[in-house]
């Protein structure tokens, strides 16, 4: 609060100098940090307040872009490449054209993020570097029912798949869904924890979870339900996407 004050005198003070006087200018950029350095005070006090039930874990690599161009909140934008999407980045508390100077410390290095989104922004609570050579990508695999593979540590389970989609060639009501019932584990004294994966249109976040420290995306049941095939289907199989938090 009383940086907040400090701030707030020495903009006045600048007022009563010259428009264009280095005077007025020191002050200016004086007020500017006093004000910047109160924020990531208030920031930090805020993220108790962060519901730890909705963290995620990325990794990938952080970089800059310069958003809003030509506008008074011209500034730097922060954003992590993960191998298959672009997150934007918020850490601090800022105006738009001011840095974040913890997400800039990062710039361009491979880091782990754990944090939350917050109408479409990853809001980071905790960034670490990691040493990687490249972006972290995610392990394939195919597994049919009751088979199982193991990816790391963590050993990977198909109990049953449960397809209610329309079958091509027919003229369903609604489009049904896919759902894998799956199990995984994490080295030999960890208990087993079973889960739903679910491909269903419209509602991608439904093929992806977060078990044991490992990120499971399904991506494909195969084969597709057909007319031919509604009264006897055929074996199917599910192609997953695993992504080990723990390396």
């Amino acid at each position: 609060m009383r940086a907040r004050r400090r701030s707030v005198h020495a903009l006045r003070g600048s007022r009563r100098l010259g428009p264009d006087s280095p005077a007025r200018r020191s002050a200016t950029v004086l007020a500017q940090l006093l004000l910047c350095k109160e924020t990531m005070k208030e920031n930090h006090s805020d993220d108790g307040k962060r519901d730890p039930k909705t963290m995620e874990t990325f990794r990938g690599l952080v970089y800059v872009k310069l958003g809003r161009l030509g506008s008074k909140s011209e500034g730097p934008d922060y954003f992590l490449q993960t191998a298959k999407a672009e997150l934007l980045l918020k850490y601090e508390k800022r105006n738009y054209w001011m840095p974040d100077y913890h997400l800039e410390f990062f710039n361009r290095r491979m880091v782990k993020v754990t944090g939350s989104f917050e109408d479409q922004i990853f809001v980071v609570r905790t960034i670490d570097e990691i040493l990687s050579p490249g972006l972290p990508r995610p392990s394939r695999v195919e597994l049919a029912t009751r088979a199982s593979t193991q990816v790391n540590d963590v050993t990977i389970g198909l109990s049953e798949i449960r397809d209610s989609r329309c079958p091509t060639g027919a003229v369903c009501v609604r489009a049904g869904e896919a759902i894998a019932v799956l199990w995984a584990s994490r080295g030999p004294t960890e208990s087993i924890e079973r889960f739903e994966l679910t491909l269903a249109a419209g509602r991608p976040e439904l093929a992806t979870k977060t078990v044991l420290g490992a990120r499971f995306t399904l991506t494909e049941v195969e084969p597709h339900p057909t007319v031919e095939t509604a009264s006897g289907p055929k074996p199917q199989t599910i192609k997953l996407e695993v992504e080990d938090l723990h390396t």
